[in-house]
């Protein structure tokens, strides 16, 4: 089975072009989704993941077993050590979670998949794919779709940019590239005309 990379940046527009895929009949899976559902609580306890991330960050996690998202993000958005803990943390356990995946997938007869992946690029794993599609916006739109999607500062927003590696340096990186700057018709034009590459 081929497995094909996505992946952007904050606020570049990713879901968009993952919920395009799929409505062209292409299974994306979602590392964010996979990451949630293994940290949620059962039966009013923690997971074993949200524990070990509450083990190395303190205070993180509610009484109901949820992780205190906002908190957690507040200590490592600025705090590029504390980043790579948290990494450490949780990339081997999504990991896990997308190899099961895959095997279920392979086992319906599916022939290629795409893997949503935010960091893909930071986490180096852009060689694990046979591509990697890149969905790019100029830095300027970035910023700005950030802020009133966050409803925060734009010095807020620059250093949640300023975690990942640029957009720019994504897209110089890609096999293909989604430039998500235009309007929709044109972003689900460039969808379209990767389809065949995937089936």
């Amino acid at each position: 089975m081929k497995i094909f990379g996505l992946t952007g940046g904050i606020a570049s527009g990713k879901s968009t072009v993952a919920a395009l895929l799929r409505a062209q009949d292409i299974p994306v899976v979602d590392a964010d989704r996979l990451y949630h559902d293994l940290i949620k609580p059962h039966q009013g306890q923690p997971s074993a993941l949200a524990q070990q991330i509450s083990n190395e960050f303190k205070g993180v996690l509610h009484e109901d077993g949820t992780l205190n998202r906002p908190k957690l993000g507040g200590l490592i958005f600025n705090d590029a050590k504390a980043r790579q803990r948290l990494n450490h943390i949780t990339h081997p356990a999504v990991g896990q979670a997308f190899l099961r995946t895959c095997a279920d997938y392979r086992a319906r007869g599916q022939t290629a998949l795409i893997y949503d992946v935010p960091l893909l690029y930071e986490s180096k794993k852009e060689d694990e794919f046979e591509a990697v599609i890149v969905v790019w916006v100029p830095h300027t739109i970035q910023l700005q779709r950030l802020v009133l999607r966050d409803g925060i500062t734009i010095a807020e927003a620059q250093a949640r940019l300023s975690s990942q590696l640029s957009l720019d340096t994504k897209r110089q990186r890609a096999h293909h590239v989604i430039d998500n700057s235009g309007s929709p018709e044109s972003t689900e034009h460039q969808v379209n005309s990767l389809v065949a590459f995937f089936k």
